[in-house]
């Protein structure tokens, strides 16, 4: 089977750290069938005057990992001109996919537009089936733009299957045109080699903080308001209030991490900000916590649950999106709902006062690796070239 892989979602030479998922599960896909990757660089012409621009910088070609990757400029238009964008992206791109030659069996566009609308009219151009593979942001933000409705559901209703990471993704796929038979949930792997129960100490002395035995709540993410971090930091001040010594470690940059330090200063709030970080440092930072969170107002499944729950950590986020499937029991951790501060301190103080066992955390989590999430796709891809039907596994509601 020959794919040919539409997205702006993965890494370059300039950018290597971009889109670790995609790149892993793409990667995993490649083991199986021959894959051909257009990684798009969007772009509009003066785009380097309006904006720090790197694309100049990054070759037409290059190889990641064990793929060769095509990097062609994919024309769009900013702001009220987004919903032509996807007309753009594919007229701009057909020019790249006639250059690669021979025949396709399938395109996937990964995120809804304007890469999957784009990946529908080329696949109706080379006369073979498209599929969408969806993200979250893709469709919880997009979907309640008028300006870009009818593209998502052009996209859905004209490709050949859909697939996503969460069931509650997939559903709301699903109600804005994608086919139900053809629908499928294939969840995030974990890359367990490095996000596996570690000691506690060991990961803080690796951080240089190997003399603080505060319990640490740690999140990682981008730092603004849609990821839960107003009511994290409300939350925070009632947790030490009562457990005067916990520590809130904020991992990541955004738009709130000045305002968050000023009011950490301001209350007196043990708080750590040690920025972006590097992701082989990211199985250190959450082995290093007592627990993790995540209190999204809007989430697919994000793969810092699914690596917490692999490295043995409790997890208290919001009931969003895919985050339900995941974290099932209380041995897992706790769920709350979303804006709710007074019910996220609580949820973390019983959190830090827990003796719990990584070992039994890890062994309940519902992990798979990347190389099953690969297969999955592949899979799935393959049936829809074959028009067979696709199977309902229980794992894909909840992997065991």
């Amino acid at each position: 089977m020959r794919v040919l892989v539409l997205t702006k979602i993965f890494p370059t030479s300039q950018r290597p750290a971009d889109a670790p998922y995609n790149r892993l599960q793409i990667g995993a896909l490649a083991r199986r069938a021959e894959v051909e990757v257009l990684g798009l660089l969007p772009w509009f012409p003066g785009r380097g005057w309006v904006r720090q621009d790197d694309t100049a910088k990054i070759p037409a070609a290059e190889r990641i990992d064990d793929l060769w990757v095509r990097h062609p400029r994919a024309l769009y238009a900013p702001s009220i001109g987004r919903p032509l964008s996807g007309f753009l992206h594919a007229a701009s791109l057909w020019p790249h996919v006639k250059a690669i030659g021979g025949r396709f069996d399938v395109v996937l566009g990964c995120f809804a537009y304007p890469d999957g609308f784009a990946a529908v009219l080329l696949a109706r151009r080379l006369g073979v089936p498209a599929v969408v593979k969806v993200h979250g942001s893709d469709v919880n933000q997009l979907a309640a733009d008028p300006l870009l409705r009818w593209s998502l559901r052009f996209t859905f209703r004209h490709a050949a299957g859909v697939v996503g990471p969460s069931q509650a993704l997939v559903d709301r796929c699903i109600k804005l045109g994608a086919s139900a038979a053809t629908s499928r949930m294939i969840p995030n792997g974990v890359a367990q080699e490095g996000f596996h129960p570690r000691d506690r100490r060991a990961c803080r002395e690796a951080l240089g903080h190997g003399d603080d035995e505060a319990p640490w709540i740690v999140f990682v993410g981008r730092i603004e308001a849609a990821k839960g971090v107003t009511e994290l930091m409300e939350a925070f001040a009632e947790v030490q209030r009562e457990e005067p010594q916990a520590c809130l470690v904020l991992v990541g940059d955004g738009p709130m991490l000045a305002e968050c330090r000023d009011r950490a200063a301001r209350r007196g709030l043990n708080l750590r900000l040690p920025g972006a970080q590097a992701r082989d440092r990211m199985p250190l930072w959450i082995g290093a916590s007592q627990v993790v969170t995540l209190p999204s107002h809007a989430e697919g499944t994000p793969n810092v649950v699914l690596e917490a729950l692999a490295s043995g950590r409790r997890v208290v986020a919001t009931a969003v999106g895919g985050i339900p499937d995941v974290v099932t029991s209380p041995v897992l951790g706790r769920l709350v709902l979303p804006g709710d501060a007074d019910s996220l301190a609580r949820a973390l103080l019983d959190a830090i006062r827990r003796d719990d066992d990584p070992e039994a955390v890890a062994a309940q989590a519902p992990i798979i690796s990347w190389d099953e999430s690969g297969a999955l796709l592949h899979e799935q891809l393959d049936a829809i070239v074959h028009a067979r039907p696709i199977p309902s596994r229980p794992h894909e509601q909840a992997p065991r």
